[in-house]
């Protein structure tokens, strides 16, 4: 009996081993298997099909694959993700991206064009703006899974630029205990542009690995596109990789805030509109009303002294001050989840009180 249990545990660890070798075997293949030829193949899923292969480039974590399509005269960059093969960022610029000199579309129609283009979307907003002297919508939206936004022509439609992301959206923990002093998002933007001696960052997110926030910067300058890595908590500044760039690139930065436009015929519906930011209007954002309970769930009886929506980030958030008990505190909240983001508390000198 004694030798049958022997032989049969002999035949489990046998079969465990095999297993384990198995698994090791598969993961080996995937990480082979996961070379430029296959991250092109990938991302070529996520272009237009009349979309050409121009280049591609392996960074540590990603590949990046960029195609043109001569009939749309778009440039497109994938990013594709090495351990997992998934799409983590998709861009595209218009050879021709400017705006229009004249409005035809309305903010509905302008949210339409970008839903139009991109399946799934489940919530968006617009804001008018003029970049260059030129007019254009900024579209903010999400779905399952994604999200990202898109400058629109105000006078024909075209998406000029877009980025879209896959997965969730990172923010700053609410909780100022385990926000330890975190960079925000300008602290982290400033840190990048005074590392590289200046250029344009075209898109920054916040991401968190391993318990760990940090920002993924893309920069550009003198033609090149530059990724850095910024640790939210110490500030240290990585340079991740550097290439030619994908896309022309415009002197003035997104990450600026934009002039935004007014019409002065739309002068009474702009009030109107601003009036029913109190109000959830379908547009994926929490209200006004709404951000400011969330500062006053923490500041009971919180007197605010500024309050707007602000597009920050290719993030639409609540930013503003607000007083109690001797106190200033200055805040953001996240106008899509409404978490607070960033958070900031001081004395007020009394002579500022007085005022």
């Amino acid at each position: 009996m004694k030798g049958l249990l022997n032989k049969r545990n002999a035949i489990i660890a046998g079969v465990v081993v095999l297993v384990i070798i198995a698994v090791v075997v598969a993961s080996t293949s995937f990480s082979s298997g996961m070379n430029l030829d296959k991250a092109k193949e990938i991302a070529q899923g996520y272009v237009p099909a009349s979309a050409k292969f121009i280049s591609s480039e392996e960074e540590d974590r990603y590949f990046e694959v960029a195609f043109y399509d001569e009939a749309g005269k778009e440039h497109f960059e994938v990013e594709v993700i090495k351990e997992t093969g998934e799409v983590k960022k998709v861009e595209s610029q218009l050879s021709n991206d400017g705006g229009s000199n004249t409005i035809v579309l309305t903010e509905e129609e302008a949210q339409k064009a970008v839903k139009d283009r991109f399946d799934g979307i489940t919530s968006s907003s617009a804001i008018l703006t003029k970049d260059n002297g030129l007019f254009e919508y900024e579209v903010s939206f999400k779905g399952d899974g994604f999200y990202g936004d898109a400058d629109v022509n105000a006078e024909s439609g075209a998406i000029l630029d877009s980025v879209v992301k896959y997965g969730s959206v990172v923010t700053i923990p609410a909780d100022t205990s385990k926000k330890a002093e975190m960079l925000t998002y300008d602290e982290a933007k400033e840190a990048v542009i005074k590392e590289a001696g200046g250029g344009t960052v075209r898109d920054m997110d916040l991401d968190k690995e391993n318990g760990d926030y940090f920002y993924e910067i893309e920069l550009h300058i003198d033609g090149m596109e530059r990724d850095y890595i910024v640790n939210a908590k110490t500030g240290e500044v990585m340079l991740e990789s550097e290439h030619q760039c994908v896309f022309e690139h415009h002197n003035d930065d997104p990450y600026e805030v934009k002039e935004e436009y007014v019409p002065e015929q739309e002068a009474a519906s702009s009030q109107s509109a601003s009036a029913d930011a109190g109000q959830n209007h379908d547009n994926g954002l929490i209200s006004e009303d709404e951000a400011k309970e969330i500062v006053r769930a923490k500041v009971p009886g919180a007197e605010f002294v500024e309050f707007y929506l602000e597009r920050d980030d290719g993030i639409y958030q609540y930013e503003g001050t607000a007083h109690a008990d001797g106190f200033e505190y200055e805040f953001e909240i996240n106008a899509a989840s409404g978490i607070i983001i960033g958070w900031d508390k001081e004395t007020i000198e009394y002579d500022e009180w007085d005022d």
